[in-house]
């Protein structure tokens, strides 16, 4: 079994390994989230977590919701 080094990040007084998924819908669950508006999304997403210091593992967007799982 190997373990992976990377996985675990540490501070001064701690060790972890956080994760979040986190879904969202537009008001009334409105296929808004076509064309275009999906690849901005993407971009916004991925600029918003660069200046958080965060990771978007993956994101996944439908027409009327949003799959994003963060690692920190």
């Amino acid at each position: 079994m190997s373990v992976d080094k990377n996985r675990w990040k540490s501070s001064s007084h701690s060790k972890y390994n956080l994760g979040v998924h986190i879904i969202f819908c537009p008001k009334y669950r409105r296929k808004v989230l076509i064309e275009g508006v999906e690849d901005e999304l993407k971009k916004i997403c991925q600029d918003v977590a660069k200046d958080l210091k965060i990771s978007i593992e993956s994101i996944e967007v439908m027409p009327d919701h949003v799959h994003i799982f963060l690692k920190h």
